[in-house]
């Protein structure tokens, strides 16, 4: 893209979804449905085109769920991919000192096309 010729790893122009505090309007019946199957323990899919909003619906699943959530972009992953790396950080100095993992932990990965073909499949081995 032009911006990574100028050393940023996104559009210095674009709109953080993360950074605005707009309303969330006209996507609630799937919001709803997603937070239902998220709570029940099931794995759910958000796919849209780029643009269309994945990433604010993403932001509204992360206000519901705060504290039980680990967020990744996967655009800025540079190596592999390890969640249970990821689960100890979350779980602060405890997780990094004891290897003590969270329980009842949310997996959010956004542009989840960016990740490796290696990444991808140890995902789908978790």
């Amino acid at each position: 893209m032009w911006y990574e010729n100028y050393g940023y790893t996104q559009n210095p122009f674009a709109i953080s979804s993360f950074k605005e505090s707009n309303e969330f309007i006209g996507r609630e019946d799937e919001l709803n449905d997603a937070i239902y199957y998220i709570s029940s323990g099931s794995i759910v899919f958000i796919e849209c085109e780029k643009g269309n909003g994945r990433t604010r619906f993403l932001k509204e699943i992360i206000d519901n769920f705060r504290g039980k959530i680990i967020y990744v972009d996967a655009r800025k992953i540079k190596k592999n991919l390890d969640i249970e790396d990821l689960l100890k950080t979350k779980n602060g100095v405890v997780g990094k000192v004891f290897s003590k993992l969270p329980t009842n932990m949310i997996l959010l990965i956004d542009n989840v096309e960016e990740l490796s073909p290696v990444n991808l499949e140890r995902l789908t081995k978790k």
